[in-house]
């Protein structure tokens, strides 16, 4: 996993290594697994609104969290 390689770095034709959407999907599940308590099996029986709707609120509270952190 090359991402995982350069710690989404470059490469060399300067071109951005990003995060494989794989990768993405599983820290979402694992994150809401987490802050709800519930096993991966149980938040994937979810409508898939509801995963988009408590994705994007972590993304606003880590925003918010990094202004505050400066």
């Amino acid at each position: 996993m090359k991402w995982y390689a350069l710690k989404g770095g470059v490469n060399s034709d300067g071109s951005v290594v990003e995060k494989p959407i794989d990768l993405e999907f599983a820290q979402l599940i694992d994150g809401i697994c987490q802050r709800y308590h519930q096993l991966p099996s149980q938040v994937l029986k979810e409508d898939a609104t509801m995963i988009k709707i408590i994705h994007m609120v972590a993304i606003i509270e880590e925003k918010e969290m990094q202004k505050k952190n400066g």
